[in-house]
């Protein structure tokens, strides 16, 4: 996505049911919190997703930053702005999901 976001990893986890591939269906972007990981949240949420035809995204955050980037101007920014690194990896992320155009 040409978007570097030091607060998240290279990984994550997502839930494709098998009912979205000939319906449309929600989707959800989860973000866990500190302490968590994608492994974590999927877990959790991934009953619910197959119970409500939800696809389901889980990016794996690299440390706990929400509140500990005090002081650090950058960092927050990143974190709360639309157009931070964070904010703007999560659309990218959002837009590459609900893309119809399937040729890529």
């Amino acid at each position: 996505m040409g978007v570097e976001v030091p607060e998240l990893g290279q990984w994550g986890k997502y839930y494709f049911p098998d009912a979205c591939l000939t319906k449309q269906c929600q989707f959800q972007l989860t973000i866990h919190g500190c302490g968590g990981s994608a492994d974590d949240i999927a877990e959790v949420f991934g009953n619910y997703a197959a119970a409500n035809d939800i696809v389901m995204v889980f990016p794996q955050a690299t440390g706990c930053y929400m509140g500990d980037a005090e002081g650090d101007e950058e960092m927050e920014w990143n974190q709360v702005a639309r157009d931070g690194s964070m904010m703007t990896f999560m659309k990218g992320i959002f837009d590459r999901v609900t893309d119809t155009d399937t040729s890529s």
